[in-house]
């Protein structure tokens, strides 16, 4: 009798549904692009994940030279009802352009404008870029910064 059971619990589990993988991976590829302009080099998720509400897993994401931790979470029992969340591994450059026009009108008291780009990146550690900063009289410079952490902190000077 214990090997029958074990016959119809792996005739059960053969029957239960999963999430399609190769469609989730497409799927993150595609809007990570388009919601943050950033094209991923490779994307893995896990294989098998039983569709199941509220269930949650995560998938990477490599591009830019670095790795994005992605975060997803099944909102039913149906396998396509799927949400994908990005917690860590981009930076911001609105956080960046923000944080930096502050730290001007605290020091300051004046207007500066910061321009760095393309809206989102891989935080790469130690990884630099430039963004242009116009003062209040239009003179324009430019500024380093450098990713700090996978968090997206990170510091900055100007040239």
């Amino acid at each position: 009798m214990r090997h029958a059971w074990l016959v119809v619990a792996a005739a059960a589990a053969a029957c239960t549904a999963t999430v399609d993988s190769d469609a989730l991976e497409a799927t993150i590829r595609e809007e990570l692009f388009d919601q943050k302009g950033i094209e991923a080099d490779d994307v893995s998720c896990p294989e098998a994940i039983e569709c199941r509400k509220n269930k949650a897993f995560h998938c990477t994401v490599r591009a830019e030279g670095g790795e994005i931790d992605v975060r997803v979470t099944q909102q039913s029992d149906d396998c396509d009802d799927l949400r994908w969340y990005v917690d860590e591994g981009t930076i911001s450059s609105t956080k960046i352009e923000d944080t930096i026009e502050q730290a001007f009108h605290d020091r300051f008291g004046k207007r500066a404008l910061v321009d760095c780009g393309r809206r989102h990146r891989v935080a790469v550690p130690g990884r630099e870029f430039r963004c242009k900063i116009e003062n209040h009289k239009g003179d324009e410079r430019s500024l380093v910064i450098r990713v700090e952490d996978e968090a997206g902190n990170f510091s900055w000077k100007l040239e």
